[in-house]
């Protein structure tokens, strides 16, 4: 018999979006599954819909699990789905994802092909809600042979991490998380769900398309936010992404090399918001942080932090954008 499958997604006002993703999930050529859908508080009608799928997935065979809570989070409401699942393989797709028909079938073959490996991705084509028929990115990224790099890449989020372009395998999920539990860091949760496995367990890819990401205006991720909200929002990513490499017990030293790594993206990212909102003081405070600490800042990004302690990059930024414009038409 085919192995069993768990795929665990929290839901949060999915109604208009839910519709593809389960879909995508009901037209799956591999049908051992176990499906597991967690209401994180939804305010719409998200529980009708998912509710109306039931006798579909049950139809097809599939295992059918739905759970409600209080709106606590994507990361909570992963947590209590954990607690259910009983599959060989799993997955942790969002609910506004897009699995290609094939996609559980491929990652299972790798993983039964590839016994040592703990995880295994694919390639992904990112589209526009818009118009989700037209790729506006592609993610064929090539893996290293070395597991430590692996680890790097997804630590600094050079490797995709949506949990619909993953498939973990249970047995080894487990034996770094025997409580089942991740951190929650109120920042998502596929760095929860990919670094421990990536530091302990070799990396696998299915170098085919089988999933899509959409990108949605309204999103949370998308949401306009002031430079403030967006500083606060990388300071607690970087103080989650800090809690998770203590948890995996990294040796001290690869600790302190990693922690520096991630602190400095995320310091130069905050420089380049800085400049983006016209923000003199904080630009200047970021600057002469990374500068203190030796941190190799970019020739490109030094002269935008001096045109705009000037007041002239967001004029420049301006003129350079509107010619773009003029062009395309």
């Amino acid at each position: 018999m085919r192995p069993l499958v768990s795929i665990i997604t929290p839901c949060y006002n999915g109604s208009g979006k839910i519709q593809l993703y389960l879909n995508s999930i009901l037209n799956q050529t591999y049908n051992n599954i176990e499906i597991i859908l967690i209401n994180d508080g939804s305010t719409d009608n998200t529980e009708e819909i998912i509710l109306s799928y039931k006798s579909k997935f049950i139809d097809k065979g599939y295992k059918f699990i739905y759970l409600k809570q209080k709106n606590a989070g994507q990361d909570v409401a992963l947590n209590n789905g954990l607690k259910y699942f009983t599959g060989k393989y799993l997955m942790w797709p969002d609910s506004d994802d897009i699995l290609e028909t094939n996609n559980v079938e491929e990652k299972v073959r790798y993983l039964e092909k590839n016994k040592s490996y703990g995880l295994v991705c694919c390639n992904t084509n990112i589209v526009r809600s818009e118009n989700i028929n037209k790729v506006v990115k592609k993610w064929n990224k090539i893996l290293y042979k070395d597991k430590l790099k692996n680890f790097e890449e997804i630590l600094l989020g050079n490797i995709i991490f949506a949990g619909g372009a993953w498939m973990l395998r249970s047995e080894y999920f487990e034996k770094i998380n025997p409580k089942r539990e991740i951190i929650i860091t109120g920042q998502g949760q596929n760095w929860q769900m990919l670094l421990p496995m990536a530091y302990y367990y070799d990396v696998g890819k299915v170098d085919k398309y089988l999933f899509t990401y959409i990108i949605y205006v309204d999103s949370h991720s998308n949401k306009k936010r002031t430079f403030f909200e967006q500083k606060k929002r990388a300071l607690d990513t970087l103080n989650g992404l800090n809690k998770i490499l203590k948890q995996i017990n990294i040796e001290k030293n690869l600790y302190i090399k990693y922690y520096n790594m991630v602190t400095e993206q995320w310091y130069i990212t905050l420089l380049n918001q800085s400049i983006y909102y016209g923000e003199k003081k904080e630009s200047k405070d970021i600057y002469e942080w990374l500068r203190l600490r030796n941190i190799n800042i970019k020739v490109k990004l030094r002269i935008k932090y001096i045109l705009n302690q000037y007041n002239i990059y967001k004029k420049i930024h301006n003129i350079y954008f509107f010619i773009n414009k003029f062009l395309k038409f």
